[in-house]
């Protein structure tokens, strides 16, 4: 449903002006979100058009593929002169017995009993791996704690770029989103 917010357009309209390459977005679509399936609530398809108009460079993929996962990623770093965004296909709880492609899951925690059923199947689906994808989803893990680091510093970037200054109680932002994009490039 996120995908239907107006600053998604404004910032893929501002990433794709800018040519911001090194930009790479993923859209999780698993086609739920908190009030049923979003063609029933608001249709925001199709989404490799849209992306593609904007004049991202736009990759589809299974997100639960770490092959085609890891061949996005690795096709992004090529993309040069515009943006990209990967739409991971994907189904929400994939792998849990009672939560699977369940849009009343959505935003909610299970409790203890449903928890230890979510591991079980979960360790399950593990069980099945081979060891090559053992090593690839150890090595994601690795990228993934990279990833987190990375963002941590660039968040802290951007607050030091934001300014803002309490004024009779008052949270004032003396700048603006794009100004902000514009200096972390």
């Amino acid at each position: 449903g996120e995908s239907e917010e107006g600053q998604v357009w404004e910032a893929a309209m501002f990433a794709a002006h800018y040519k911001l390459d090194n930009l790479c977005a993923v859209l999780d679509l698993n086609k739920l979100q908190i009030d049923g399936p979003t063609a029933e609530v608001m249709n925001p398809m199709p989404h490799d058009e849209k992306f593609r108009a904007f004049g991202w460079h736009v990759i589809v993929i299974n997100a639960h593929s770490f092959p085609e996962l890891e061949a996005a990623f690795l096709e992004a770093k090529t993309v040069k002169g515009k943006p990209t965004v990967i739409i991971a296909n994907s189904v929400k709880g994939k792998d849990v017995s009672y939560m699977e492609n369940k849009c009343e899951w959505h935003g909610q925690a299970p409790k203890d009993d449903l928890y230890k059923v979510a591991i079980a199947d979960l360790e399950q689906r593990m069980a099945v791996l081979t060891t090559a994808e053992r090593k690839k989803l150890e090595k994601l893990r690795k990228e993934h704690e990279e990833c987190i680091e990375y963002h941590e510093r660039l968040h802290a970037k951007a607050d030091e770029q934001i300014g803002f200054d309490l004024d009779d109680g008052v949270v004032v932002n003396y700048a603006k989103f794009g100004d902000v994009l514009a200096k972390l490039k």
